[in-house]
């Protein structure tokens, strides 16, 4: 089956917390970056998730499933485990944080922590200035989701993950924070929210081996059975010809260079990209396809020594 591999790739080059440079420059596999690791994923039950979910349990991750279906979780459940992997769902409706607090307990109290967190669910909403002069509670519905939900994640992960040595926090952001994205004004401005969080809490923890990616997405839904907030009733938005879909980007993927050092916390967020795409513009990130992933800015290597002054762009 195919699946997203070409943004779990992506994924992939940010797990690297326990393996050495020399050894991402051989061809790592995924099982090397996720092995034996307690991934949790957001929004895990259709799409994006899923397809990480289940390459993720494949590759040997314990894998923690998060989303309102209960039922479609226990299936994505029962698809991994067929598969010889190993998963846990739990259900919940990140919008009701009263919720979201019990199973973030509840996965502390059964595994002890979440070695990589995958902020993956998201609302996305596509309506324009002129029609939401009345809808404030848009805004609001929107970031309770994709921003406020994910913040709480966040705190509640990160102090086990420091005090266990590292972790990752993994974003599935917006192609439309670099660019803008006409009619998404309440979805991208929530994403470029847990954006700019993302690069102030790695500039906070540059001496740690705490680490965050963003990945970037095309606005809009994807391939699978999500429809979007403010269309008619009864109405599917079509998706873009070159909107992301679950097994769209595997035909198209080599695999990006090894991260490296950079300067400092407040420098620029380092980015990087699939080879083969031109530079346009100095500033402006390379994309290849729908996907665009940034490492953010770290000041120590694997192993905790100061790097030299080099700058990789």
């Amino acid at each position: 089956m195919q699946e997203l591999s070409g943004l779990l790739h992506k994924i992939r080059h940010g797990l690297d917390t326990q393996v050495s440079l020399s050894r991402l420059r051989r061809n790592r596999t995924l099982a090397d970056a996720v092995g034996g690791r307690t991934v949790l994923i957001t929004g895990a039950s259709s799409g994006i998730g899923r397809a990480a979910a289940l390459e993720l349990g494949a590759a040997g991750a314990t894998v923690l499933l998060v989303a309102r279906r209960a039922d479609e979780l226990d299936r994505v459940v029962g698809e991994i485990e067929t598969a010889g992997g190993r998963a846990a769902a739990y259900p919940c409706d990140l919008n009701d944080f009263d919720a979201l607090d019990a199973v973030t307990a509840n996965v502390l109290a059964d595994h002890g922590r979440a070695d990589i967190l995958v902020n993956n669910a998201g609302r996305s909403i596509r309506r324009r200035l002129d029609e939401s002069y009345d809808r404030f509670h848009d805004y609001e519905r929107t970031m309770r989701l994709n921003y406020f939900a994910a913040v709480r994640l966040i705190l509640a992960f990160a102090p086990a993950m420091r005090a266990n040595g590292g972790g990752q926090i993994v974003n599935i952001l917006s192609l439309a924070n670099l660019y803008g994205g006409p009619g998404y004004a309440a979805y991208v401005a929530s994403k470029a929210a847990l954006d700019s969080l993302a690069t102030n809490l790695q500039a906070e923890t540059h001496t740690e081996n705490l680490r965050f990616t963003s990945i970037y997405l095309p606005p809009g839904p994807h391939r699978h059975d999500h429809r979007q907030p403010g269309l008619p009733a009864g109405h599917r938005q079509r998706p873009h010809p070159r909107g992301g879909r679950p097994d769209h980007l595997r035909r198209h993927h080599r695999p990006p260079p090894p991260p490296g050092p950079r300067h400092g916390p407040h420098r620029r967020p380092g980015r990087q990209h699939l080879p083969g795409t031109r530079r346009r513009h100095p500033q402006r990130p390379l994309r290849h396809r729908n996907v665009n992933c940034r490492r953010l800015p770290r000041l120590h290597d694997h192993f905790g020594k100061a790097p030299g002054p080099v700058t990789i762009r």
